[in-house]
């Protein structure tokens, strides 16, 4: 039953940014600027939920001996996390809907209509053209964006022009979405000619150093030399004599290095 309930919830998630486009869309048409206002910015709330709990709830720190510097740097760090995540995922929810409504209805056809195409792959071809990254290429894939972008713009300006300015900015948003998307997806500048400081260097040491030594320590016969799951300091020493795949990997990994 947990399962059918994950799968369920699955096909439910593909469909919530069409809803949120449409419902944004009503609002848009049928209420004035001041609940219109109100009622997106319950959708944004209610779509991410999740990630502004989490937020909310890590404002206490869960572990004790924390450093309230250090807990507040945390804090702002996730804070602009979930804005960029927040900004990124309004920027992308009319490409999202338009490609989850698509792969629905092609799905659908193909299972019971064409029964053809129920296995598609990306060719070579394909891969190598998304590969150049350009700008012309993330219209050419978001093209449904800026479409649903005018189309709203049209709709509301048609019914109720009093929210013109709302849609015009969430418009433009959809409209710049795909150069948004190919300058998030830009290499940096400095990829290729990375300099780093003494200081730097330093701290990376220590932290490799401090990584190896845990399986310096810990790998042993007792373990039948291979790494345990975790070492937990406090309250009492104590060594996990689980073994974890994870730190067999980072185990090769820390020796090769």
């Amino acid at each position: 039953a947990l399962s059918r309930f994950k799968m369920i919830d699955n096909l439910r998630r593909s469909i919530m940014p069409a809803l949120w486009i449409i419902s944004s869309l009503l609002g848009w048409c049928l209420l004035d600027p001041g609940h219109a206002a109100l009622w997106q910015l319950g959708l944004i709330v209610s779509f991410f939920v999740g990630p502004i709990l989490s937020l909310f709830t890590g404002i206490v720190p869960s572990q004790v001996g924390v450093a309230a510097e250090s807990h507040a740097r945390t804090l702002f760090n996730d804070l602009v996390d979930l804005m960029a995540q927040i900004s990124l995922n309004i920027a992308f929810m009319a490409h999202n809907s338009a490609l989850m409504l698509d792969a629905i209805i092609r799905t659908l056809y193909r299972l019971f209509v064409s029964r053809k195409h129920l296995l598609e792959w990306k060719t070579t071809q394909q891969i190598h053209f998304s590969a150049t990254g350009s700008l012309g290429y993330y219209y050419r894939l978001m093209w449904a964006s800026p479409v649903i972008a005018i189309v709203c713009a049209l709709l509301v300006f048609a019914f109720n022009p009093q929210n013109a300015v709302t849609v015009s900015i969430f418009g433009v948003i959809w409209i710049i979405a795909p150069a948004l998307a190919w300058w998030i997806s830009q290499s940096l500048e400095n990829e290729d000619r990375l300099q780093v400081s003494e200081a730097d260097v330093a701290k990376l040491r220590t932290v490799g150093r401090r990584t190896w030594r845990f399986f310096e320590t810990f790998v042993t016969e007792e373990h039948n030399f291979l790494p345990p799951d975790n070492f937990q300091e406090l309250p009492v020493a104590l060594v996990a004599g689980r073994t974890s795949p994870t730190n067999i990997g980072l185990y090769m990994l820390s020796t090769i290095t």
